[in-house]
């Protein structure tokens, strides 16, 4: 199938609790995919309490730590369906 040149995603700019102040959707190109592996297209995200930890700063070590991760991407879980094959994957 056809590849788009570019996808959108949730990234976090800044840490809050307030998952929509500290988040924005993005747009940026879609990767090749490198030799031995899958990229998939995330059919649907769900946003949870775990997303909004992630984007306060937790399950990073440190605020400090978090802090120098941004921007980062955001959506733990979603359902994914297999969008290209990089040559030699398993099939």
């Amino acid at each position: 199938g056809h590849l788009p040149v570019d996808f959108r995603k949730v990234q976090v700019h800044t840490l809050s609790s307030d998952f929509v102040a500290s988040t924005h959707i993005v747009r940026v190109p879609v990767p090749s995919v490198p030799p031995g592996q899958l990229l998939l297209r995330r059919v649907y995200v769900g946003i949870n309490a775990s997303d909004i930890n992630f984007t306060s700063g937790r399950y990073h070590g440190s605020m400090r730590a978090a802090q120098a991760r941004l921007p980062f991407d955001c959506g733990f879980e979603s359902v994914s369906v297999v969008a290209a094959v990089g040559e030699g994957a398993p099939r």
